[in-house]
């Protein structure tokens, strides 16, 4: 079976999110219907990943801008996620795991009881009927009898403390994965096809995401208006997934501080910086490593 994650990724994000609510509600129809799949779907912790990441988009963009996203971005940007990483000889299924992605944030907000996502609930599902009809019919016993396993109420309230805050997982999890070991590859697609080589040395999507804003003078807008201009450049030059840069950008607009990891990150460029671009250098120390 193909999967999103590397192993060792789904290892840590259940290692470290596993005994979560939310979690434990994903896992019984995630896991019902990997069961299902014939060739590639979606672990518990790929999908706990793209829902959580699907809600932290939603709080960050606010209802009105989320409902233009949900209708006319969501799917697609998802369906190209799952190809780029799963190859096209997967894609019905792929269709079908973008709907579990979708399904999933739908019973979420719905779940919350929070009237001002009902709207967004339902043009969710009627995404999901629109690419693939039937869909919703098959999964709803699967989603409301691993949310009802995952004791409702308190479910519920972990929703509603979840959808209020300023907490992004999705950020978390991202972290969480830049600190695992390198595995020779970055996300290798898992199709036959061969990896996509890195021609920028040894350098990571983070410190290639923080280089390239800083020398051609493009700012990180956390509302995201120019992440894919930057990322299908950076792309063109290193050979990452673009998709994956995007989500690094992303994830860097959205940082109100600075991790250890973007200090690291930060520093590493600055100092190749140094002998030809000092002003340049000293710019990203300012920004990223002595913030106030």
């Amino acid at each position: 079976m193909k999967y999103l994650f590397r192993k060792a990724e789904r290892n840590a994000v259940e290692d470290k999110f596993g005994d979560s609510i939310l979690f434990e509600a994903l896992r019984v129809p995630c896991t019902a219907l990997m069961n299902e799949a014939a060739s590639f779907a979606l672990h518990p912790s790929d999908l706990f990943y793209h829902v959580m990441f699907t809600i932290d988009e939603m709080k960050s963009r606010g209802v009105v801008e989320s409902k233009r996203y949900f209708e006319k971005t969501l799917w697609d940007d998802l369906l190209s996620n799952f190809r780029e990483h799963a190859g096209d000889e997967h894609l019905e299924e792929e269709k079908r795991a973008v709907c579990e992605v979708m399904y999933a944030v739908a019973f979420v907000l719905l779940w919350s009881g929070k009237s001002a996502y009902t709207s967004l609930a339902g043009m969710l599902m009627r995404q999901i009927e629109i690419h693939v009809p039937g869909y919703a019919d098959g999964v709803e016993k699967k989603f409301k009898d691993g949310f009802t396993m995952a004791r409702g109420t308190a479910l519920r309230d972990a929703i509603v403390e979840y959808l209020d805050s300023e907490m992004q997982i999705s950020l978390q999890t991202e972290q969480l994965l830049d600190e695992l070991p390198s595995s020779g590859q970055e996300q290798m697609p898992i199709s036959a096809e061969s990896p996509k080589i890195n021609r920028t040395g040894d350098l990571t999507i983070g410190q290639l995401v923080i280089l390239f804003s800083s020398l051609l003078g493009v700012g990180l807008n956390p509302n995201f208006d120019n992440q894919s201009s930057l990322a299908d450049f950076i792309s063109h030059v290193s050979g990452f997934d673009a998709e994956s840069i995007r989500q690094k950008i992303m994830q860097l607009a959205k940082s109100k501080k600075s991790t250890k990891q973007i200090k690291s990150d930060a520093e590493k460029v600055a100092r190749m910086l140094d002998l030809y671009k000092p002003q340049l250098a000293s710019e990203i120390r300012d920004k990223y490593i002595d913030e106030e």
